[in-house]
């Protein structure tokens, strides 16, 4: 991204990330299966050209099994029923054919704890004769999770004894002809399945067209990852054309940070919005021109570009004003073939965000587009040896001064009444030099209630507000389960692939901090009365002005008399009187802070927060 205002600050600390972790690089950990983490496939499509080749796994002697014999031994299987039962097991693939069988790559299971490298292979018993097809596409489904920097690959070979190799471990790019990478980089996020099952479509053409002899492999190479599991492979004849939007993005930060909300004070006038693009189509594209729509943001590549089969990317600066509101982006790849494009759902990229007055999220939980949201959890019980004292945090640019009076998290399924969450605000270099003990701000302990779990959601209140000066900080839960008995999980939105620092995980157990999450649902709250449970019994009560020194006014829409309380933050009752339909509140006396008032009468109650400061 080409975006340039990131302050100094940040680029230190940003840059300071990746050197105050191991000297192996930044730390993550292998986390459980989350069955609700699977993305959704509306990029996906089925066969477009002819089938040339099929096999379902039906009959195991098709295949043969083989690894490096210099390597640690970890061999696929072929069978029915076959699943993971690693530590951390990722569930079977649900291939359209899984009934008659389907292959499995387990490093889970081989729980290699060392750095001797994993290289497994699965070939084709006979070769394909594709003499007649210059132009061919290998289709299959499958399911994975990658842990670390784990690569899965496909390769070809035309005499069965000569394979191309990765030019180092786990190569992505330079890669000889005849070998491809199935995942494209930035498409993965760690420990989450991309779709259960994903159908990958790989343009063999240069290494298998024409060939008399064509052997197929799907080659393994990693060091403990999670599970690779593989169905329904077939060579199909390359459509002629078919130009693909493969991602987009909107970036208020100019960092790869995708914010799903956004306080209007943080965004300083500049989108950055582009995303990435190919054709693997047969034919060139003439006049490819990817457009950005999205309420006043209009954008596209300024020069009509030749689209032969690389990729490429938008990349643009938006300078454009955005009063608060939802704002629908549609990132477009177009052409003057696109009317012939063998998949034309594949031709755009939806991305939202919103502009909002106090609410700053990395997640955009609830704002996605239709059919793209994908969201797993982490929570206490995610790690067996962490019960307690598990920090979860997401990571905020802060661009203009913001007073933050809590923090808003999103609990998940499988909370349970009765834990305890403590949220903080951090300094960044503190967070990835491992120390989380020091928090610029925290907030008293907050038991989980039956209203939060209903709601999918704890706010939680800082004794005081804090006020953040431009720079990098991350808002934190520390999560306490009594020792498991009150299981507390937050949720995580992996929509959007998010830089590794964006979320991180902490743990009591090591001291250590680890850059798993993707973005956790940890908001920044700028509303004076985060933290308090909304009762609609009582409507028509106003209290102002707010924030305040002290004095402010109890005004009721409806007559009567009405009792008023007010707690400190710990709960404690510090004055209580009785009014008829409005009254002024003299609260000087008291310390500077937040404070909650309850208003209430013989029809119920409603509960505001109020700050002196």
């Amino acid at each position: 991204m080409n975006k340039q205002y990131i302050t100094a600050l940040a680029a230190i600390l940003i840059a300071g990330g990746a050197t105050a972790q191991n000297a192996g690089g930044l730390r993550s950990l292998k986390v459980p299966y989350d069955a609700t983490a699977v993305k959704p496939t509306q990029h996906q499509g089925g066969a477009k050209g002819a089938v040339i080749w099929t096999n379902d796994f039906a009959t195991p002697a098709d295949w043969v099994i083989s690894h490096d014999p210099n390597g640690f031994v970890v061999d696929w299987q072929i069978g029915i029923g076959l699943e993971s039962t690693g530590q951390y097991a990722t569930p079977a693939i649900l291939s359209t054919t899984a009934a008659n069988g389907y292959a499995m790559l387990c490093s889970d299971c081989g729980n290699n704890s060392g750095t001797t490298y994993e290289q497994s292979f699965l070939t084709t018993a006979s070769s394909i004769d594709l003499s007649a097809y210059p132009n061919v596409v290998l289709q299959f489904e499958t399911q994975y999770r990658r842990f670390n920097n784990e690569q899965t690959y496909v390769a070809i070979s035309t005499d069965g004894v000569n394979w191309p190799v990765p030019p180092s471990d786990t190569a992505t790019v330079g890669l000889p002809t005849g070998l491809y990478p199935v995942w494209y980089d930035g498409e993965l996020t760690q420990s989450v399945s991309p779709g259960n099952p994903t159908i990958k479509r790989i343009n063999i053409s240069d290494a298998a067209g024409s060939q008399g002899t064509v052997w197929v492999r799907f080659y393994w190479y990693g060091v403990w990852g999670y599970a690779w599991y593989v169905d329904d492979v077939q060579v199909e004849e390359q459509p002629q054309y078919d130009a693909v939007m493969m991602s987009g993005y909107v970036s208020h930060t100019g960092t790869g940070d995708e914010y799903g909300r956004i306080p209007s004070a943080q965004y300083d006038g500049d989108m950055n919005v582009g995303g990435s693009y190919t054709n693997p189509g047969v034919q060139d594209q003439t006049n490819v021109v990817v457009t950005a729509l999205g309420g006043p943001i209009n954008a596209s590549t300024s020069t009509p570009l030749l689209l032969t089969d690389e990729t490429l990317f938008m990349d643009e600066v938006v300078t454009v004003a955005l009063p608060e509101a939802m704002y629908n982006c549609t990132l477009a790849v177009s052409s003057d073939q696109i009317a012939q494009d063998a998949f034309p759902l594949n031709n755009v990229y939806l991305r939202n965000f919103e502009i909002t007055s106090d609410v700053y999220s990395l997640d955009g939980i609830g704002n996605h587009p239709a059919g793209y949201e994908s969201l797993t959890a982490t929570g206490t019980n995610s790690f067996t040896d962490n019960e307690d004292q598990l920090y979860l945090m997401s990571m905020y640019y802060i661009n203009a001064p913001m007073t933050v009076y809590g923090i808003e998290v999103m609990l998940a399924n499988g909370t349970i009444e009765g834990g305890t969450i403590v949220a903080s605000l951090h300094d960044t270099t503190e967070v990835l030099n491992d120390n989380v003990l020091s928090p610029l701000v925290s907030s008293p302990e907050h038991i989980v209630s039956a209203w939060d779990i209903s709601e999918g959601r704890a706010g939680i209140a800082f004794a005081n507000p804090d006020t953040l000066n431009p720079g990098v900080y991350y808002a934190a839960v520390e999560l306490l389960s009594n020792s498991s008995a009150n299981t507390i999980r937050v949720l995580d939105d992996v929509t959007v692939p998010q830089p590794a620092l964006a979320s991180m995980i902490s743990l009591a157990s090591d001291g250590l901090s680890y850059t798993n999450g993707n973005a956790y649902a940890i908001r920044l709250s700028g509303n004076a009365s985060v933290g308090v449970q909304e009762n609609d019994q009582l409507i028509g009560i106003t209290m102002y002005p707010n924030p305040s020194e002290g004095l402010f006014t109890i005004n009721t829409t409806e007559a009567g008399r009405y009792l008023v309380d007010v707690m400190n933050i710990l709960g404690e009752m510090v004055q209580s009187t009785s009014f008829n339909n409005s009254m002024n509140m003299d609260l000087t006396g008291l310390a500077k802070g937040v404070y909650t008032v309850r208003v209430s009468n013989e029809a119920g109650s409603t509960v505001q927060k109020v700050t002196i400061r």
